[in-house]
């Protein structure tokens, strides 16, 4: 079974092997119920190095829920498929 790597921090260049998200919500006052309700559709993710809280936008894109490493670990080959 192969063993991958995590990316690095553009920022410190140390390992995530952990990241800190934030998540953002919004939210709009609704007059006839006198009330706040969420706006989900403005509701935004942000992911932080825990090293030096650089932003890792460019490294997970797509948020890290949907990352995917494709660095082997040292002394590992990519799988074959038959």
């Amino acid at each position: 079974m192969p063993s991958y790597l995590p990316p690095t921090c553009p920022y410190c260049r140390h390992p995530l092997n952990r990241v800190n998200e934030t998540q953002l919500n919004a939210y709009y006052f609704n007059p006839a119920t006198g009330s706040y309700a969420e706006d989900r559709s403005a509701g935004e993710l942000y992911d932080y190095c825990p090293n030096c809280d650089g932003e890792l936008y460019d490294v997970l894109q797509d948020a890290v829920s949907n990352y995917q490493s494709q660095e082997l670990a040292p002394c590992q080959t990519q799988p074959t498929t038959s």
